[in-house]
């Protein structure tokens, strides 16, 4: 009884993951820089950076205090201090919006080869989808994800 379970069980595994799989390809290449972010890179190319910060024990609450997750379509205006590290980029949203978001702390969490990435892909004029939460009391706009 348990082979025939174990048989089908592969068998629908294997008529349905081709179909999710084709829809998320260009996260094949999803790579885990360091303890609290993600990247996809492929071919040399960056399409997106992640932040998941993992939990120390499960009374943890990374976003405590924060919004749930919104995602908008932005155009880069401007990174500082300059475009090879990059530790704040200020957007603006399709509704004329400005915000400005702090990434210095994801140079201190990745190694080197993945720093160099992040410029190709948070950049003056570009279009990206940002996702973000808004924390504290300030309603601070804080990075959770960036993609092409």
């Amino acid at each position: 009884m348990n082979l025939i379970k174990a048989a089908l069980l592969m068998i629908v595994t294997a008529i349905t993951l081709p179909s999710v799989a084709a829809e998320n390809k260009k996260y094949e290449s999803m790579l885990n820089v360091s303890d609290n972010y993600y990247m996809d890179i492929n071919n040399g190319k960056i399409f997106g950076i992640y932040y998941a910060p993992k939990l120390i024990d499960k009374d943890d609450k990374p976003w405590m205090g924060c919004s749930n997750p919104f995602t908008k379509n932005v155009t880069v205006i401007s990174t500082s201090p300059d475009e090879r590290t990059i530790d704040t980029f200020k957007v603006k949203d399709s509704e004329g919006d400005y915000e400005t978001y702090d990434i210095s702390s994801i140079y201190k969490d990745i190694p080197n080869y993945a720093r160099g990435y992040i410029r190709y892909l948070i950049k003056q004029d570009a279009k990206i989808k940002l996702t973000s939460r808004v924390c504290g009391s300030g309603a601070f706009p804080t990075f959770v994800a960036a993609e092409r």
